[in-house]
């Protein structure tokens, strides 16, 4: 039921081939529409929400997340959230754009998956997921090493066609 498509630098850490992630990269592109962009200054639309928790700043721009500062047993995580509308099966890509200020690379998790490393920096994070009950989906994204991080913005794509 549940895919998830990692950053390049993630493969080899989820025990990917070179030759299986080169699949994966030349593979046919999917059709997707975007359902939904959200950041610190547009939280909600008619068909989803972004809810913050832990949060050590927050700006229009970025929303501040440090571990080091506020206790890490604190959840500490951008959650957006889509409306499903039905129960057949819908399939929705979601982008994080965010950075860390880490020297080398840190992890993140996406809600119970395992989680994926990403290299320091600016990342756009991107995962997959088939959705085959109606309501809320939520998305949960933390740092999983309580590494300091920065969120700027999530975009949710539904797959077409």
């Amino acid at each position: 039921m549940t895919l998830g498509v990692l950053p390049a630098a993630a493969a080899a850490t989820e025990g990917r081939t070179a030759s299986q992630q080169r699949q994966i990269e030349s593979a046919p592109d999917a059709a997707w529409s975007l359902a939904a962009t959200l950041d610190p200054a547009h939280v909600q639309t008619p068909n989803s929400v972004l809810t913050l928790y832990g949060v050590y700043a927050f700006t229009p721009i970025l929303v501040n997340f440090n571990p080091k500062v506020l206790d890490p047993s604190i959840n500490q995580s951008a959650v957006p959230m889509y409306a499903v509308p039905d129960d057949r099966p819908h399939t929705y890509k979601v982008v994080f754009h965010l950075t860390t200020d880490v020297t080398a690379t840190t992890r993140y998790k996406l809600n119970d998956r395992t989680p994926v490393t990403v290299a320091a920096g600016d990342a756009d994070l991107e995962f997959t997921e088939t959705i085959t009950k109606q309501g809320w989906h939520p998305w949960a994204l933390r740092n999983a090493n309580n590494d300091h991080w920065l969120f700027y913005s999530v975009k949710v794509y539904e797959q077409i066609g």
